[in-house]
């Protein structure tokens, strides 16, 4: 069901082997790459345009919400940024040298990015057409550059395969659901208030102005070599906008926000480079670095802005006393059951016989009353995250998954035995 390749997945699982597939096991993985995208900003921008944006970037890097976010999911998003940064420092390289072994590393890191998401693809094009232009420009050796380029276009046509495979399931279907319009929206708020960070608001506009001031201080005062890498780099961060939008507007719609995080880093290398340029440049670097660093802790903070808090409506239900019955409203929900109550397997097609029901409904609107034949509800629970129901009865009533049709279109529901004593 997955519309992803896999090498995050087997990366994720060994790591699993050795660090548990908890909480901390899982997400350390995605903090440490997330950790090391920031040296690997600091050198991408040293390698294209200088020591000072580099510096700039890495910093601002550092706090940006959008790869703090995702240094804290078990997702691929942070892995794909630190592979497609890292790739953006053998590219700088080889598009000044052009050197056997920068350009194998290129490709090496391109072709580990590719396998973590496809979207690494429309970054990747674009560096190898610069290469190529290289090539063309300078009238150097083209054999090592032609063969880096058919190295990573033989692992994209590869993981063609499995793409075109995995649209069959249907998993990536969502994306086109939402308008088009709206997830450019998200794109570019993400970009300075992070995945859950806040609306497109007030505090979006200052990061955007600030960001534009930088681009605004590239233009009247940066020249040569700065000028001409911070120039590459927005070409690339805008490839990873412009190349799916000009699909999705063919008919191939799978344009999402988070999959073009890989053009986060570019978008600061061309900050870095114009703030680098002024001291009004640093002093604006300073305070967008504050108001990201201010957004950072608001979402730590703040609940509401945080993902679904499972582990805190699992831990508000309780362990069970008697035979339970936990409900949500879709069945992938019933995952973090299993995880945060380990003594509860899917409700069997024959129904069991309990004496209570424990409903849990994200807080996403208002929400309509629920009955259950036999049922008296007992108490309610309401937070910015969840919604929890209890309902009793007064003897054990048999229920079967589709006692549960009024909790959802496609409702989960999992059943609870006490834990027994050692």
């Amino acid at each position: 069901a997955e519309g992803s390749p896999p090498l995050y997945f087997v990366v994720a699982w060994l790591w699993s082997r050795i660090f548990s597939s908890g909480e901390v096991g899982l997400r350390s993985l995605s903090a440490l790459a997330g950790t090391l995208t920031v040296p690997a900003a600091f050198v991408a921008g040293r390698e294209l345009v200088s020591r000072r944006a580099g510096l700039i970037a890495a910093a601002l890097a550092a706090v940006n919400p959008w790869l703090v976010w995702y240094s804290q999911e078990a997702r691929p998003y942070a892995l794909l940024a630190l592979l497609l940064t890292v790739g953006l420092v053998f590219f700088a390289r080889s598009l000044e040298h052009s050197r056997p072994r920068d350009l194998a590393l290129w490709a090496s890191f391109s072709t580990l990015a590719l396998a973590t998401h496809y979207f690494a693809g429309f970054l990747v094009f674009a560096e190898g057409v610069w290469l190529l232009a290289g090539v063309a420009r300078a009238q150097r050796a083209r054999r090592p550059v032609l063969v880096a380029i058919g190295a990573v276009g033989a692992a994209g046509i590869a993981l063609a395969v499995l793409a075109l495979k995995q649209r069959t399931t249907g998993g990536q279907d969502f994306v086109a659901e939402s308008a088009l319009g709206d997830r450019l929206r998200a794109l570019f708020k993400n970009v300075v208030n992070g995945e859950l960070g806040g609306a497109f608001d007030g505090q979006a506009v200052v990061g955007w102005l600030l960001l534009l001031f930088g681009a605004g201080l590239l233009v009247a005062r940066a020249a040569g070599r700065e000028r001409r890498g911070a120039l590459i780099a927005a070409s690339l961060a805008a490839a990873c906008v412009a190349l799916p939008l000009v699909l999705a507007l063919a008919g191939f719609d799978y344009l999402f926000a988070r999959y073009a995080i890989g053009g986060l880093v570019p978008v600061l290398i061309v900050a870095g480079t114009g703030f680098g340029t002024a001291r009004a440049g640093v002093a604006a670097a300073v305070v967008l670095a504050a108001v990201w660093l201010a957004t950072d802790v608001r979402v730590a903070l703040d609940r509401s802005l945080q993902r679904d808090d499972w582990r805190g409506a699992v831990a508000a239900l309780g362990p069970a006393r008697q035979a339970r019955a936990v409900a949500v409203s879709r069945s992938c929900e019933t995952v973090p059951l299993t995880v945060y109550r380990r003594n509860s397997a899917a409700l069997p097609p024959s129904g069991a016989a309990v004496r209570e029901i424990a409903v849990i409904r994200l807080a996403r609107g208002p929400s309509p009353p629920l009955h259950f034949r036999g049922f008296a509800q007992v108490a309610r629970r309401r937070t910015t995250s969840y919604e929890l129901l209890r309902f009793r009865a007064s003897r054990a009533v048999s229920v079967t998954p589709a006692s549960f049709t009024p909790v959802g279109a496609d409702p989960g529901v999992v059943l609870q035995l006490p834990a027994r004593a050692p």
